[in-house]
């Protein structure tokens, strides 16, 4: 089927992709603003093409993942995740990197956390949605319970036997309470080091979230709420990847992201406001 049968929207798509990666080399380059004449880019806050040049997770990139050849990697890159705010990661490794006596250090990171909040401080970045999942307690105290949990499943696991990102977030997702989204983004900061990084389905894996699962429908000229069958999402995006034709091939992750934010886009332009403002002007 002709791609542009199949994906009526796909010039939006791609016109995003290019003009978001345009606004990040300006950026970069230090030019002046502004970086876009496109009122939507210039006022909202949208993430970048590649996850992996968004700043949190180039902070994490430089201050986290040195620690990748611990044995207890795995399981801070959930924590890290879960908080996914430099200042509180920075918290907790600023003495060093805290697993060096297991038995304290669950305790020590509640602690360090709740002195955040007893100063007002933030303690979890807003980007990401992580509750008690109906539990009636504090999520400090709740999270530090289940990171307890984790410890003793996680750091169990034979990541060795582990070939593919799948095959992690499988394992990611029998955690009670990590989320189908939750675990593609430790799956997506784990590839990144030796933990996964040669996993066979790297280019080719991504776990469906309910805002690409909404962007892909708006590109396909689809109802954002149409389903889809298990598989048919990971296939559908390889379509779209080789339709897009782009000089820099996208891991499916990065193009699921694409999608979550072209969906915020083309809300945008349907007079919609996306959350965060953005001084592009």
């Amino acid at each position: 089927m002709c791609s542009m049968n199949l994906f009526p929207k796909l010039e939006t798509l791609k016109y995003w992709i290019k003009e978001r990666e345009k606004i990040r080399q300006a950026r970069v380059e230090g030019k002046p603003k502004p970086w876009t004449t496109d009122p939507i880019l210039q006022s909202y806050r949208f993430c970048n093409v590649f996850r992996e040049d968004d700043a949190v997770t180039q902070w994490i990139a430089n201050n986290v993942r040195k620690y990748y050849n611990r044995p207890e990697f795995s399981h801070f890159s959930i924590i890290v995740r879960q908080l996914n705010l430099p200042s509180s990661i920075h918290a907790i490794l600023k003495q060093g990197w805290p697993y060096d006596d297991y038995r304290f250090y669950v305790e020590d990171v509640r602690k360090t956390l709740h002195d955040i909040k007893n100063r007002g401080g933030k303690v979890f970045n807003a980007a990401y949605i992580v509750s008690t999942n109906g539990v009636a307690m504090d999520k400090i105290d709740y999270l530090a319970h289940k990171w307890t949990e984790y410890y003793k499943e996680v750091i169990e696991w034979s990541w060795y036997d582990i070939q593919t990102l799948e095959q992690a977030h499988s394992y990611l997702t029998q955690l009670d309470g990590i989320s189908d989204f939750m675990a593609g983004q430790v799956i997506a900061d784990l590839k990144h080091t030796a933990w996964l990084g040669k996993a066979t389905d790297w280019w080719d894996w991504c776990a469906p979230g309910p805002g690409s699962k909404r962007g892909l429908n708006r590109i396909m000229g689809k109802p954002i709420d149409s389903k889809f069958n298990k598989g048919e999402f990971v296939r559908v995006l390889l379509e779209l990847r080789n339709a897009l034709d782009l000089p820099n091939k996208l891991c499916l992750q990065d193009l699921q992201n694409c999608l979550c934010e072209t969906d915020k886009y083309m809300r945008a332009q349907d007079g919609g406001r996306p959350k965060q403002s953005y001084p592009g002007r």
